[in-house]
């Protein structure tokens, strides 16, 4: 049901268990950009940092995201919709690229600028 998706994306961004696991980090060469990678085994971050970075990652959630819910979802509808018909077989990677794709929320150059369709 078109309900189930919108509400599983509302859970998406408060999967604090995510935030925890992954840190901003700032990119080499002095620029103003910022990366999401992975935290260590023994993270070292101070508790107030930790805590600013897991505020931050969950606020662009919401503000990328939930934005672009019509998007994400109509993509999962066109999806199973196939599935159900059995006209081929679609990978979850290409669902996520389509849904990027319609959302427009691919960085340039990746494969779902392409924006092929299902």
């Amino acid at each position: 049901k078109e309900d189930d998706v919108y509400d599983h994306i509302d859970n998406i961004c408060d999967a604090e268990e995510i935030y925890d696991k992954h840190y901003l980090k700032n990119t080499p060469g002095g620029s103003s950009e910022w990366i999401l990678a992975p935290a260590e085994e023994a993270d070292e971050r101070a508790p107030n940092t930790k805590r600013w970075q897991s505020h931050s990652m969950k606020e662009l959630c919401d503000n990328i995201i939930k934005p672009a819910d019509d998007e994400i979802k109509d993509t999962f509808m066109k999806v199973k919709k196939k599935r159900a018909k059995g006209k081929g077989k679609i990978s979850n990677e290409d669902l996520v690229t389509e849904a990027c794709a319609k959302a427009r929320l691919c960085p340039a150059g990746s494969p779902g600028k392409k924006n092929s369709e299902l």
